[in-house]
């Protein structure tokens, strides 16, 4: 009798499990690091970007010493934030410095990946996954400053 008990309490166990490893997954629609909401910052000043929560721990980690030279020197002199197609742009740099140092961070908010450009004296590229850099972050790379005609 107790062989029985035995042997229909495991097969309940085995068949309530099998069947809980069956359910769909629930999809998840956001993720802690999205960042889609820099769509909304288009035209605005990207005073404190380096900073928000959802950026910074992304940033240090890509940028190593760069992060802190870029947020206390190079973001002083800001560019309006910008949205090209699936890219968000924000441009800053030293004050007075004409272009060198400067730094770019553009976010393809398609696949939420970050890519930055730092300029002091050479251009630092970086990317969080990829190893293609998106066209905007090469244009901005080979830019003169000041502007040539």
């Amino acid at each position: 009798m107790k062989k029985f008990l035995i042997i229909i309490i495991l097969a309940f166990v085995t068949t309530n499990l099998l069947a809980q490893t069956n359910k769909p997954l629930k999809a998840t629609t956001a993720t802690t690091n999205d960042l889609s909401f820099l769509k909304k910052l288009e035209g605005k000043y990207p005073a404190g970007l380096l900073e928000h929560p959802k950026l910074k721990s992304r940033l240090k980690k890509m940028m190593v010493l760069h992060y802190d030279f870029v947020n206390n020197e190079v973001w002083q002199t800001l560019i309006p934030n910008r949205v090209e197609g699936d890219y968000f742009i924000a441009e800053g740099m030293q004050l007075h410095s004409g272009g060198d140092p400067s730094a770019c961070i553009i976010v393809n908010l398609k696949t939420n990946e970050i890519f930055v450009g730092v300029r002091d004296q050479i251009e630092y590229l970086y990317a969080e996954k990829s190893i293609e850099m998106p066209a905007i972050l090469k244009k901005w790379a080979v830019k003169t400053y000041p502007p040539t005609p």
